[in-house]
Order: C-alpha cells, then sequence, then structure tokens
C-alpha cells in the first residue's frame, strides 16, 4: 500500500510499488511450472491505480538496475530477484517474457497522478507510464486500453492522452469505451450491486479483452 496503510512505519513510496509489481511477476516466473503457465508469454492487467501500476510495468523495464530511485539513475530494483540471478538477468528476462498489457481505467500520467501517489510535478515523469513509453523499433508492447463512459474518477482525455502517446510510438492500442459503464466495473465482490455490475460490463468486456491479449501470445 501507498504511504502507511499497510503499517509501515516509513511511508511507501509509488516507486516501490512498481518495484514490488516487478518482484511479483519474477516469482511468477519462477513458479511457473506450478501454476500451470507459460514464464515466457506473460500478460500485464490491472484496474484503476492498478491501471497504473499495469501500464508502468509494461513500459518501465529498461529503467530497472540496482542503482536505486535517485537522481540521475531513477531505476526500479525488482523486490524479488530469484536466487542466482543477477538485475541484469532478470532485466532482460522480462523484456523478453512481458509481451502485451490490459490497464483498465488507469491513470498513466498529468496532474491527477502526481496528486494521487504524492510527488511533485519534477517526479512525475520518473512515475508516470506515459512519459516512459519505448518505442515500436526498440520493442513492442501492445496496450488494450478500456475505461466506463460514466467514469466520475478517469475522464476520457487521460485514456486518449496515454492512447495516443502509444500511437506516436507505434505501438498497436485498442481503445475501448464502455457505454453506460462507472468506475471499477471489473470488480467483484459478495453483494448484489457489485455483482450485477460486472455480469453487465465486465464479463463480456473481459472477454474481449482477453481475445486481444491471445493475439499477441
Amino acid at each position: 500500500w501507498l504511504g502507511t496503510l499497510d503499517g509501515e512505519t516509513k511511508p511507501v513510496q509509488v516507486w516501490q510499488l512498481i518495484e514490488d509489481v516487478y518482484g511479483a511477476i519474477l516469482h511468477i516466473q519462477e513458479h511457473a511450472k506450478q501454476y500451470g503457465a507459460d514464464p515466457d508469454r506473460i500478460a500485464l492487467t490491472g484496474d484503476s491505480a492498478g491501471g497504473h501500476l499495469c501500464a508502468s510495468a509494461a513500459v518501465m523495464i529498461e529503467r530497472i538496475g540496482s542503482s536505486g530511485f535517485i537522481d540521475p539513475y531513477f531505476q526500479f530494483n525488482p523486490s524479488y530477484i530469484p536466487q542466482g540471478k543477477t538485475v541484469k538477468e532478470v532485466q532482460a528476462q522480462l523484456l523478453r517474457s512481458i509481451k502485451v498489457a490490459a490497464p483498465s481505467y488507469g491513470v498513466f500520467g498529468g496532474t491527477q497522478l502526481a496528486q494521487a501517489v504524492g510527488v511533485g510535478e519534477d517526479m512525475l515523469k520518473y512515475i508516470a507510464p506515459i512519459h516512459a513509453i519505448p518505442t515500436i523499433a526498440q520493442r513492442s508492447i501492445p496496450h488494450y486500453l478500456i475505461r466506463g463512459s460514466d467514469d466520475p474518477l478517469i475522464s476520457l482525455e487521460m485514456v486518449s492522452s496515454y492512447a495516443e502517446a502509444l500511437v506516436k510510438a507505434g505501438q498497436p492500442v485498442r481503445q475501448v469505451e464502455v457505454d453506460g459503464a462507472g468506475h471499477a466495473f471489473f470488480d467483484w465482490k459478495p453483494d448484489a450491486v457489485t455483482r450485477k455490475t460486472f455480469e453487465r460490463f465486465g464479463v463480456p468486456y473481459i472477454r474481449d479483452m482477453l481475445s486481444f491479449i491471445d493475439s499477441y501470445l
């Protein structure tokens, strides 16, 4: 959790959350056979704040390193690295294996992201996915972007600006606007309203998302 929401005495910073995501992916790859998964074909997804983390992990692999998230490096050191592997080796592994991303109704840059994670504008470029998109000549990282038309938190412009930046970099992107959906329609919780919203919007659009992901895996 950001800050001290998980009981930490020292506030957790947003770049540490990104490092946790990389660590989690590496742990999953290490145990892929147990999960019945292919460690060399990874798709990332996440919703809302998780959309920011998903996009960050997808586009910022080139900035993985051991020099720390400090000037002038601003590198991400995964919070878990399999025994016997170096940071350079896991970076190469992630570059090979992360194939596609589907960040749902996420925050990809701008003032709202800076305010949400408590950083100044000077730090924004180091944690905002919109400022880290690799060109298609560097590597391909297709994106499936989705937002509800009635989302009160994430505006169409916020998603569209990220989509436009992806297109400018030559990256494949599909942007979907779900008519009548609000925020967090992919949530599933044991209450009737949330389940009904998920059945109406989540189920069909998860199928659409999976179809997109499968075309790149």
